[in-house]
């Protein structure tokens, strides 16, 4: 039928151009990157985390990374106890990085996780996302975090 074909050759079509052009993990404009995103299609951000999802990601323990730098067709990344890495395109893909939320040690937040606030109040995640988090503590309503904020 029209509609099979007609879907079938867009699909085929928006295939060979994503692996002609690779995906858009970077949007760039002349030499500036304006946006960056990690394998999943996340927006990264200076400052913000990501962890390997790949089995490559084993020589870096899993331990999430904090983002030093967003360039044309790069990010920088600095590891716990390593120096930093400029990672490409290809690299996103390979260790599979995607942006996490952590605390302010940089560990990763998962849900039911407790947590505690600089007021010392006691709480519990109870949505994690990788932009922002839900947290709530005790006699208050869910508080919703971004990264910068528990930074």
């Amino acid at each position: 039928s029209f509609w099979h074909s007609f879907v079938h050759h867009l699909a085929y079509s928006l295939w060979t151009f994503i692996e002609q052009r690779g995906s858009p993990h970077f949007l760039i404009m002349g030499d500036v990157c304006v946006k960056a995103y990690d394998a999943f299609g996340t927006e990264l951000e200076e400052g913000c985390w990501v962890e390997p999802t790949t089995m490559y990601g084993k020589e870096f323990g899993w331990a999430p990374a904090r983002i030093l730098a967003i360039a044309s067709k790069s990010i920088t990344c600095e590891w716990p106890g390593w120096a930093p890495r400029v990672y490409e395109l290809k690299d996103i893909r390979l260790y599979g990085l995607k942006r996490v939320a952590v605390d302010r040690w940089g560990n990763k937040l998962k849900i039911n996780t407790s947590v505690v606030n600089s007021a010392g109040a006691r709480g519990q995640v109870l949505s994690c996302q990788a932009k922002d988090v839900t947290i709530v503590f005790r006699g208050t309503d869910f508080v919703n975090y971004r990264q910068r904020d528990i930074d």
